[in-house]
This record gives C-alpha cells, structure tokens and sequence, in this order.
C-alpha cells in the first residue's frame, strides 16, 4: 500500500512539473511574441511623429518664412554697423553682396511661391489702375503680399544703410543715428546723413580757415 501510495504521488507531482513547464512555455512564447509587436508599435509612433513634423514644417504659410527670414538677415548687418562701425569685419560684411542677394533670392522665392510674376503683376496692376490709396492698401490684403512688400523695404533699407555707412566711414562722419532712422524710416535717415554731413563740413571748412595749414614750400 505504501507503495501504490508513493507511485501515485510520483505521479502527480509529475503532472505538476510538466504542467508548469507547459505553462512556462506557453509564457515564454507570448513574451518573445509580445515584446516585437511593442518595439513595431514604437517605431511607427516615432516614425509618424517624424512625419507629422515634417508635414508641420512643409505646411508653414510662406509668407511668415519669408517676413522672419528677411528680418533674421538684416538685424545683424545693423547690429555690427552701429555696435562696431570700424571693425574690419563690419567693413567686409557691409561690403560683400551676401546679405543683398539673398534677400533678392528670397524675394523671387516669394514671389515663385504665389504664383510667380505674372500672377503678382496682374494682382497689383489690378490694384493700382484706380491709382488711389484704397488701391494701394489692397495690394496688402494677403500675407504673401505684405511679405514681398516687407522684403522690398528691408532690402532697400539695408542697402541705404550701406551707402550712408561707407560714406561715414570714408569721410569721418558720425552716422549712427543716420542708420538707425535708416532702419525705422529710410527717408529720415537719408536726410539725417547728408544734413550732419553738411553741418559737418561746414564746421571742418571753419576750422580750416581759423587754422590754417602752413604751406611746407615756405
């Protein structure tokens, strides 16, 4: 009896190890299973995400690329101009056609992105046959439009801002208020330069002729 009683015991404690080891299979098999599907289900979470911020960044409106891009160029070229005036580097940079190409660059990019010239020659000729102010103020009714008018100004501006600047630079006069009007009100500043240019000689030609310069012949 004993031993039936041990056998049947063998026996069930038997059954519990291969049912286990079953059931530690079966785990096994469904994490192994489990684990890809989540590493898959990651990747295409980062991937969607990756392209959601391209599509973001493709679907950003023109019009704002092209205003902070225009400011984004200009800003430093007055920063060095005022901030250090006869740097040799200031002097390059005012100098070198970079900064005004690609304004120009980006002005044609603009006016690509619309339409291209055609369509932007018949929205302001269309505008502007009444020859009015109300013609000219619809000619801003679109982002685009006020962009390309916005890089129109800055590029004008900033090459203004040159002249008055190398024309300081060559002739000794002072020029910083010059080229910050020139930045805010390019007319007040063209006005400003050639009126303290004016003064300015005016006060050397007295000068001269209260101290005059020996003549080293005599």
């Amino acid at each position: 009896m004993e031993r039936g009683s041990r056998t049947k015991q063998t026996g069930v404690a038997a059954d519990w190890t291969d049912d286990g080891r079953k059931m530690m299979a079966t785990w096994t098999s469904r994490s192994t299973q489990v684990a890809p599907s989540a590493k898959a289900r990651g990747k295409r979470s980062c991937r969607r995400s990756r392209s959601a911020k391209v599509r973001s960044c493709a679907s950003l409106p023109v019009a704002d690329v092209a205003f902070s891009a225009a400011t984004v160029v200009v800003l430093p070229v007055y920063a060095t101009m005022l901030v250090a005036p006869k740097w040799r580097v200031t002097k390059a940079i005012v100098s070198s056609p970079v900064p005004y190409v690609a304004l120009a660059g980006l002005y044609l990019w603009t006016v690509a992105s619309i339409g291209g010239m055609e369509k932007l020659a018949s929205v302001l000729t269309g505008k502007l046959a009444r020859l009015s102010v109300q013609g000219a103020a619809g000619m801003l009714a679109r982002k685009e439009e006020v962009a390309i008018v916005w890089i129109h100004f800055v590029l004008i501006d900033l090459f203004t801002a040159r002249h008055i600047y190398l024309d300081g630079i060559r002739n000794g006069i002072f020029m910083a208020h010059s080229l910050v009007l020139c930045l805010m009100a390019c007319p007040l500043g063209i006005l400003s330069h050639y009126v303290t240019k004016s003064i300015a000689g005016h006060f050397r030609r007295k000068d001269q002729d209260t101290n005059p310069t020996p003549d080293p012949s005599r």
